[in-house]
């Protein structure tokens, strides 16, 4: 557990036992690290104010960010969109705000120097993915279909488990194993920095499904004292991002000061922070994080197809409704250029 600011208990109550405003609680859905980079550069920078406290508190999986939230026992917390989706389906006082990285979570490659280059072309060959019922399956799934293969087929495609990235599954796409693999960018990452070339053949459509989303209920929100932290908070997550997207290495240097362990691999942290960057960059038209309500939509119909969710949730209530809408506009109301320049100036 990390605090910023001063220490808490991380009560969800509204006020502390001395008067003053409780910490605003927020859960990660894992372990502190590079991929949180906003983070660390917000709280070096000072960017989440002088009178914010925040209780910051790990998870084991995105599932359990959902629960806790919808139990009223966290204020805030980040949580994977696909798990967002199913507790909003369960319970529609469920809000989105942003996400990192916006889109592009998960993706399907193939060798640089294979003659595959695009999805139709693996009729008849063998797909590689982390593991049965993994994240990166209803895409898969979608993907195979929209081609015009059926996902169970071998006759269409044989789809093999080979594991997340590693020596085992680096071999079996450099000896053939599989034509193609399928995993989170994290992953593909990995086996670039192990010297794979590869070549992302996932269909446009598809790139818009968002990582780790902020997210709470709307009867916090409807806590005036909540709801000004948690735009306080969103602002200064915000502010780290165009930070970060506007000086890579600065961030990169303030992410393992703040996580050495995680920067013990120098090359592979850059490659890491570079493509969440990239990745985080968006259309340049709106803030750090946010996501289009059409991919929200094109998420919800892919976990449809997997019989994981109803079809057509009201994406736009859970994602743009109008008390997310007035929390990310106060939070995205800050200096863009003064950030940027402050980045552009960062000597530390």
């Amino acid at each position: 557990m990390t605090t910023v600011a001063v220490a808490s208990c991380g009560s969800n109550e509204s006020s502390d036992k001395d008067g003053g405003p409780a910490a605003l609680s927020v859960q990660l859905s894992f372990h502190e690290g590079l991929s949180w980079l906003p983070l660390p550069v917000a709280k070096k920078l000072g960017y989440f104010g002088d009178d914010l406290t925040i209780d910051v508190q790990t998870a084991n999986g995105s599932g359990y960010v959902t629960q806790q939230i919808l139990a009223g026992n966290i204020d805030v917390g980040w949580a994977g969109a696909a798990d967002s989706i199913v507790a909003f389906s369960k319970d529609n006082s469920l809000r989105a705000f942003m996400c990192q990285p916006p889109g592009e979570l998960f993706q399907i490659v193939t060798r640089a120097d294979s003659d595959i280059r695009q999805i139709s072309d693996l009729r008849g060959r063998k797909l590689g993915i982390t593991e049965k019922g993994g994240g990166e399956e209803p895409i898969v799934n979608a993907a195979l279909s929209d081609a015009g293969m059926n996902p169970t087929s071998v006759s269409d495609i044989t789809i093999l488990p080979i594991g997340a990235a590693g020596p085992q599954t680096l071999a079996a796409i450099q000896n053939g194993t599989v034509d193609a693999y399928a995993s989170s960018y994290p992953d593909i990452i990995s086996l670039e920095v192990d010297g794979l070339e590869l070549r992302n053949i996932t269909p446009e459509k598809y790139k818009g499904v968002p990582g780790d989303c902020l997210i709470t209920t709307s009867s916090v929100l409807e806590n005036p004292e909540k709801r000004e932290q948690i735009v306080q908070f969103a602002r200064g997550w915000t502010m780290g991002g165009t930070f970060a997207l506007a000086n890579y290495d600065a961030a990169l240097n303030i992410g393992c000061e703040a996580y050495p362990a995680d920067c013990e691999n120098p090359e592979f942290a850059r490659a890491y922070v570079t493509e969440f960057l990239t990745l985080s960059e968006g259309d340049g038209t709106h803030a750090f994080g946010y996501v289009p309500v059409e991919d929200w939509q094109i998420t919800n119909e892919l976990l449809a197809q997997s019989g994981i969710v109803p079809s057509g949730l009201d994406m736009a209530l859970l994602t743009d409704d109008e008390l997310v809408r007035s929390v990310r506009q106060e939070a995205d109301a800050f200096d863009t250029a003064a950030v940027e320049q402050q980045a552009a100036d960062y000597a530390g």
